[in-house]
């Protein structure tokens, strides 16, 4: 083990749609730490791992131990715990290190799983408190109305929207495809 010593630590991370928490845990095997990634899916939970190539500022490749995988060092665990009525799940993060000093492990494991759950929520719930995700501009925009939307497209993207489809999951059809709302 490396030099870091296990601690506990749970940080709530906050609640998601469930939807989310399964687009979540693909997206965590995509990026498995068996392929070079950070993450170790499971079925309630994903493992966060320091790797060479992404790991906290202070480490160095010497305080991970050698695994399967290569260096490599776990540094949390992101559980959720479905709520009662199974629509939402609640998101935790356990940290597995130690917190003292100036805590860089606990930054960067949580900028790692909020940036897990942002992603997951970019393609689940593109549509958030009147506001709605552009994958052209990879931000938010204020949409209150679907003109809005349909007028970014047509002034920051040169889109031409020809059909809107208001379907359980909604579309636009534009001269550069089919883009899902």
């Amino acid at each position: 083990m490396a030099k870091h010593k296990a601690v506990e630590s749970k940080i709530p991370l906050g609640e998601v749609l469930e939807p989310t928490w399964r687009k979540m845990l693909a997206l965590a095997r995509q990026q498995d730490v068996e392929q070079g990634g950070i993450y170790d899916a499971r079925a309630s939970a994903i493992n966060l791992w320091a790797i060479p190539t992404d790991m906290p500022a202070s480490w160095s490749v010497s305080d991970m131990t050698r695994g399967a995988w290569g260096p490599s060092e776990i540094v949390g665990t992101i559980y959720g715990r479905s709520t009662v009525d199974g629509k939402m799940v609640d998101v935790e993060l356990d940290l597995d290190v130690d917190m003292a000093g100036k805590g860089e492990e606990g930054t960067w494991a949580i900028a790692k799983a909020v940036g897990l759950i942002e992603d997951a929520q970019k393609v689940i719930e593109p549509v958030k408190n009147d506001r709605i995700f552009c994958r052209f501009c990879d931000g938010w925009i204020p949409a209150v109305l679907l003109n809005t939307v349909i007028d970014h497209m047509r002034e920051k993207h040169n889109l031409q929207v020809t059909t809107i489809m208001l379907a359980p999951q909604p579309f636009l059809v534009t001269n550069a495809g089919v883009i899902p709302l």
